[in-house]
């Protein structure tokens, strides 16, 4: 008895399979080329990673921590040499703004501000999967460069201004889909790091460098999240 039904299984499968073969032989295949050149621009969110080193000032610490997330922006330029491999450049801003009012040991009052540009451009590799319909895209961006570190800030009359660079690394997932001809609506995923050894500090006009110990380089290291506009020719 378990043997006749073993044996219905196998014929019932057997034709199924049958079935499914001659279907897919019958349907006409079409191979969609993946484009070769891709153009984007990204707008979203992106926050610092590094831990914070509280100092014990409330009004600093709430300022400093404002910093530490705010609007990313940017931009891409990849040429894939085939379906699966690409080289490029890759843009990016993570700009942050911080403003409180206050007042100092003379009685002065005025504006303690301060935007911080955390800059990073450089070649990027690409590794991308184009689906069979050749309307998802997703992908792998790797790469390294420059990041610059600009802090632009006001303390009631002096203006303080801090400038540095360091190498920087970028990993980025991104995933484009298809929404008309050669558009594409994109995502992306991604972390950008470097560390700062040193930095060049001016205030009111008069400019120094300062080189940082061990224990207080600090991180660049920052994640963001952005949408953006894709186009492939």
């Amino acid at each position: 008895m378990r043997t006749g039904f073993r044996m219905i299984l196998f014929a019932a499968a057997a034709l199924l399979m049958g079935s499914v073969q001659s279907y897919a032989q019958d349907q006409p295949v079409e191979y969609v080329v993946a484009p070769k050149l891709r153009i984007a621009v990204d707008g979203g969110y992106g926050r610092r990673l590094a831990s914070y080193q509280s100092t014990g000032n409330e009004l600093v610490d709430n300022h400093n921590k404002r910093l530490f997330g705010g609007l990313i922006y940017g931009g891409e330029l990849t040429y894939y040499f085939g379906d699966s491999f690409g080289v490029g450049v890759k843009y990016s801003d993570l700009h942050s703004i911080s403003k409180d009012s206050v007042m100092n040991d003379a009685g002065q009052s005025g504006l303690y501000s301060e935007a911080v540009d955390i800059m990073f451009v450089g070649p990027m590799m690409s590794s991308r999967l184009v689906n069979a319909s050749g309307k998802g895209i997703f992908m792998l961006n790797y790469g390294l460069g420059y990041i610059g570190y600009d802090d632009a800030g006001r303390v009631i009359s002096d203006e303080i201004d801090i400038r540095s660079s360091a190498l920087g690394y970028c990993l980025e997932l991104g995933y484009d889909y298809k929404i008309m001809n050669n558009i594409f609506l994109g995502a992306s995923l991604g972390a950008i790091s470097g560390v700062l050894n040193n930095y060049t500090q001016t205030i009111n006009g008069y400019s120094q460098k300062v080189s940082l110990g061990k224990d207080e380089r600090e991180s660049l290291l920052h994640g963001y999240l952005t949408l953006g506009l894709r186009y492939y020719l």
